[in-house]
C-alpha cells in the first residue's frame, strides 16, 4: 500500500544517539534512488493516525529529501517486542 510520507514517523525504540543517519549512506541511496528507482517497501505499524517505521530510517530519510509524496509500504501488527527488534 502506498501512504503518504509525513504520516510515517521514527520507530520510538529505536536510539538516534546509539544508531544515528549515516548522512553518507543516506547520500548513496539518494543516488541510487535517482539512478534506478526504489525497489523495496518499507516495513510499518498503525498508530492512531500515523505510521511508525520498523526499519529502513535511511531509505525514508533518502526518500525525504528527494522529495517523495507517497512511499509503498508494508503494514503489519508488530508489537513493541517487534518493534524493538
Amino acid at each position: 500500500m502506498k501512504l503518504n510520507i509525513d504520516n510515517i514517523v521514527a520507530n520510538p525504540h529505536r536510539s538516534f544517539d546509539i544508531y544515528p543517519i549515516d548522512e553518507a549512506q543516506v547520500i548513496d541511496l539518494m543516488e541510487s534512488y535517482e539512478e534506478v528507482g526504489d525497489f523495496g517497501t518499507l516495513p510499518v505499524r498503525r498508530v492512531g493516525d500515523t505510521f511508525e517505521i520498523a526499519a529502513g530510517h535511511h531509505r525514508l530519510e533518502a526518500m525525504k529529501r528527494l522529495g517523495y509524496v507517497d512511499v509503498e509500504v508494508v503494514l503489519n501488527d508488530y508489537d513493541d517486542d517487534d518493534m524493538l527488534r
